[in-house]
């Protein structure tokens, strides 16, 4: 962040946290909880009322938020499951090398 609450700066900055989070919060399938950002309001409309096109810009930004967040996610899945498999595969390997069938024991 690089600028202070209030600032026009400030403002832009948590649009497009706003916005990504919308977008995030939308693919995720969780929703989005609008009111915990109501103070912001005032300062966007200023910002936007200042350049119509900012929210272009915005919107733009808040996509590569978004990107760059999920892209991460879908990175600690990925790694997550590569774990998962090779944990599962150590444990049938183990299981298979340590039990003789029935038979075997008859013997």
């Amino acid at each position: 962040m690089t600028g202070r609450f209030g600032d026009e700066s400030y403002a832009k900055e948590e649009l497009r946290a706003e916005i990504a989070s919308l977008m995030i919060g939308d693919e995720l399938q969780i929703g989005h909880d609008f009111g915990q950002h109501a103070a912001y309001v005032d300062a966007w409309i200023k910002v936007l009322q200042d350049d119509a096109k900012e929210i272009l810009r915005a919107s733009r930004d808040a996509e590569k938020i978004q990107s760059y967040v999920m892209g991460l996610e879908h990175e600690q899945h990925s790694e997550n499951t590569a774990k998962l498999n090779h944990s599962k595969s150590n444990i049938t390997s183990t299981i298979s090398t340590n039990t003789k069938p029935e038979y075997q024991n008859e013997l």
